[in-house]
């Protein structure tokens, strides 16, 4: 009898203290659902229509746009004869250079032309993005799989998107990981129509 009622105090105490750890752990996970949330609505913060502004700007108007909004100069490399030239932006940079969005802003001293992409890793944000395509009434006219990637390009009225969607594994600046990562190339329809001469 001893030892079964110093049981029952020794459980009765035991589910004082799992009650109280529960207690506890309810408290820690409302905050780390809190952080979660909040974090969440810092993910990057550009709709469709802005980047697409941002495409038509000169160089000085783009960095300073995309600076007002949080994204962060991060390189680029001067045109060519053949290739466009390309200015680097990161949103939300990590302590080793690793970011969770970049922009890719392509301009050509020898035209007019300009290109605008964006490389993502929240899936949420490029449904966004797709289904904002969609209701401008872009629609898929070719889908591959290359490189590694899956490749749709969608066709509005004036403007063609390049999306294409794999894997961050061998990107250094986003990681070397699995993760899925979700690329938008933006150009006009002539544009794209001469880049496939």
């Amino acid at each position: 009898m001893y030892f079964e009622t110093k049981a029952i105090k020794s459980l009765t105490g035991h589910s004082q203290t799992v009650v109280t750890n529960l207690n506890k752990m309810k408290t820690n996970t409302l905050i780390l659902i809190l952080f979660l949330v909040t974090s969440n609505s810092f993910c990057q913060n550009l709709s469709l229509s802005e980047l697409l502004k941002a495409r038509e700007m000169t160089i000085g108007e783009v960095e300073e746009y995309l600076t007002k909004k949080e994204w962060k100069f991060f390189g680029g490399e001067e045109p060519t004869k053949e290739d466009f030239g390309v200015l680097n932006f990161a949103f939300n940079v990590g302590l080793i250079d690793r970011a969770e969005s970049w922009i890719y802003y392509y301009f050509s001293n020898d035209s007019e032309t300009k290109r605008i992409a964006i490389q993502i890793l929240n899936e949420k944000k490029y449904n966004e993005y797709l289904n904002q395509i969609k209701s401008w009434g872009g629609k898929m006219i070719d889908s591959k799989f290359k490189d590694k990637e899956i490749v749709k390009i969608y066709k509005g009225s004036t403007m063609t998107y390049v999306i294409s969607t794999g894997n961050a594994e061998g990107i250094p600046l986003l990681g070397e990981s699995k993760q899925t990562v979700y690329s938008i190339l933006a150009m006009t329809n002539e544009d794209y129509m001469q880049s496939k001469e």
